[in-house]
């Protein structure tokens, strides 16, 4: 396996724990308390840090997308955990489709060219998906 399989498998594992957890805990707690747990960890190890050892190089002129980044990234996440309230599966299962949509919008808005791993990846989560939804009804 490459040197960036083993970083690959460990983020995704992170990610599906992550929407796990949210889902979970916003059945049970308050919205804010299901988005806070992971925004206090980036912030704490990864964002103070970086300020601490001057490694955070950021142009004035990103300062306006850095926020509206982070505020898109909140909304998602909390969009998701009031979809996890209704049902955590089918909420757990639209999030993972991030990927597909993202790339999707880099070739409708900024015209990138897709490769043979990104449209066979898309297919595949569309056949899933498409296998699941026929299963479940």
């Amino acid at each position: 396996m490459a040197p960036a399989g083993p970083f690959a498998c460990g983020a995704a594992l992170s990610f599906g724990v992550s929407i796990y957890a949210t889902g979970r805990v916003s059945q049970e707690l308050s919205i804010a308390w299901a988005l806070l747990p992971a925004r206090a960890v980036g912030v704490a190890f990864v964002t103070l840090p970086l300020v601490v050892t001057r490694r955070l190089p950021l142009p004035r002129k990103a300062w306006m997308v850095v926020i509206a980044t982070g505020l898109a990234e909140v909304g998602g996440f909390a969009s998701y955990a009031v979809g996890a309230r209704h049902g955590i599966a089918i909420a757990a299962v639209l999030a993972s489709q991030f990927a597909a949509i993202a790339a999707l919008g880099a070739l409708v808005l900024y015209r990138e060219r897709l490769t043979r791993v990104q449209v066979l990846g898309i297919v595949v989560i569309a056949c899933a998906v498409a296998a699941l939804s026929a299963l479940r009804a």
